[in-house]
């Protein structure tokens, strides 16, 4: 084997020659070099040599004779094929008719040069390596996608979600296994139809309204929750994603789905709503056991022990009668007289005060009503200002909707009396979409961190309790120097006419 290395101007390339004759090994050199190429070149002229050449260097051509003593190209032809990578394989030869031409070219040659018309040399060469780059792009693109979608099946089998492709007409084309376990599916009830018939989307009413939208933009990302019924086991709740695909032109090309079975943390929320429930249906029983308990003890005092109070009055104004002259002698004994009657009277005063503590009888007269006593007695014993801004109409509100909301405004008073450091409070009610609505708003320091529940803050959340078993809701809300406001809302039924004060 001979080799000698040749730079003209234009690319550096590996040249490998079979051929026997110095003068045409030359004169496919000289060609090749009036082609403007700058090549490095071997010769060879024998199966041996040529298999120890493609064993040493990658070639970017292989020019070979079609006849050679003991050695043709056919054969020569083979073993290039083996070579990894291959390098294109050009035929030049004079002595070949053209059915071996073709035969060649068949087999797998680049291209059949004449020895007398080594003009085209050049030519066929740049074709050759031309057609051999874009062969091997394709292969190297066929290699990658082979890896891409090997990594893809290892990835989505590994995946604990399910995973599903579409085309663009919304039929699934592929789902990994995890996606058969959560839908109860198998390939053949899946496969070509569309996703939200297999995964019966329809039979909620979010997922619903979340897949209409996405029915009139598929380009859109859609994100969704809903029930899969599986035939023959229970029904499992997911959610899922979506993203669609394009091909280079930007065209939508299908859709990327996942689902994540929730199934068991749906069932904790759902046990966690329920128990939420019944933990409201006991806090409000037991409120309601509590009202109950007040009024019947402000009863008991006003019945039993105010009219005890009040036959001690009498029998006092009585004995004062009957013994007036006795009392003018004994100056002490009409001072311990008059000692007992303002005893009696602090113990009706404080009567009196236990039992509007305990369920004020100005409820019985509407909410409006007792809101204003109840400011009017919290601006006397704490000297806060208060302006009260009633509804025209006064709600019809039920006894135990009532008391809730005039245990709230207590609680929300007396926590502007203990830590708000405010001189003004403002109470509104209105009415809102058949609904009672009362702000509670104060000039105080607000809440420095804007968090209204703290440790220990079981005000605040009898308030929402309490609120929340009726049907309503709570909001609080406040700034660092800027007061507090706490609203509430409550559903109301039919109203009656209140004249304004």
């Amino acid at each position: 084997m001979q080799a000698l290395p040749h730079s003209i101007l234009g690319r550096r390339l590996r040249v490998l020659l079979i051929e026997d004759s110095e003068d045409d090994r030359d004169l496919i050199l000289l060609h090749l070099q009036h082609s403007n190429f700058e090549f490095d070149w071997a010769c060879v002229n024998n199966a041996r040599e040529l298999r120890n050449a493609l064993s040493q260097h990658a070639w970017d051509v292989v020019i070979s004779d079609h006849r050679l003593p003991g050695f043709g190209s056919g054969e020569a032809m083979a073993i290039v094929d083996e070579a990894e990578p291959s390098p294109p394989f050009i035929l030049v030869s004079g002595h070949i008719g053209e059915t071996a031409a073709v035969e060649a070219l068949l087999q797998g040659a680049a291209d059949f040069v004449k020895k007398d018309s080594l003009s085209r040399l050049g030519a066929a060469v740049e074709r050759a390596l031309e057609a051999n780059s874009l062969r091997r792009a394709a292969r190297e693109a066929e290699r990658a996608l082979r890896e891409s979608e090997e990594r893809f099946r290892k990835l989505t089998e590994l995946s604990p979600v399910g995973i599903y492709l579409t085309n663009a007409r919304q039929e699934c084309i592929y789902a990994n296994e995890h996606w058969y376990v959560i839908t109860g599916l198998i390939p053949e009830s899946a496969i070509g139809r569309d996703w939200r018939q297999v995964l019966q989307i329809d039979s909620d009413d979010a997922a619903q309204q979340a897949t209409a939208i996405f029915a009139e933009d598929p380009d859109r990302p859609l994100s969704f929750e809903t029930r899969i019924k599986r035939s023959g086991g229970p029904e499992v709740w997911v959610i899922g994603q979506m993203l669609p695909q394009y091909d280079a032109d930007e065209q939508l090309t299908g859709h990327v789905g996942v689902i994540t079975d929730i199934t068991e943390r749906k069932r904790s929320e759902l046990e966690l709503i329920e128990s939420g429930q019944r933990l409201r249906e006991l806090s409000s029983h037991m409120v309601q056991i509590e009202e109950r308990q007040r009024a019947s003890i402000a009863r008991e005092i006003h019945d039993d022990i105010g009219s005890s109070l009040t036959g001690i009055k009498i029998d006092l104004a009585w004995l004062k009668a009957e013994l007036a002259e006795q009392l003018e002698a004994r100056p002490e004994v009409r001072a311990k007289m008059q000692d007992v009657e303002k005893l009696v009277d602090a113990t009706a005063a404080v009567s009196r005060r236990l039992i509007k503590a305990l369920r004020p009888s100005i409820l019985d007269h509407g909410v409006v009503p007792a809101i204003q006593w109840q400011l009017l007695e919290f601006e006397r014993r704490f000297g806060i200002r208060c302006h009260f801004d009633p509804p025209v109409n006064e709600p019809s509100l039920t006894e135990e909707q009532s008391v809730a909301v005039f245990r709230i405004l207590q609680e929300a008073l007396n926590n502007v009396a203990k830590h708000a450091g405010a001189t003004q409070v403002e109470v509104t009610v209105f009415k809102r979409k058949k609904e009672l609505t009362i702000e509670i708003r104060d000039n105080g320091r607000g809440l420095p961190d804007g968090k209204a529940e703290r440790a220990g803050s079981f005000g605040v959340i009898g308030m929402r309790e309490r609120i929340a078993s009726l049907g309503g809701w709570l909001e609080i809300a406040g700034a660092p120097g800027k007061g507090v406001s706490l609203m509430i809302g409550i559903p109301y039924g039919v109203q009656k006419q209140l004249r304004r004060a």
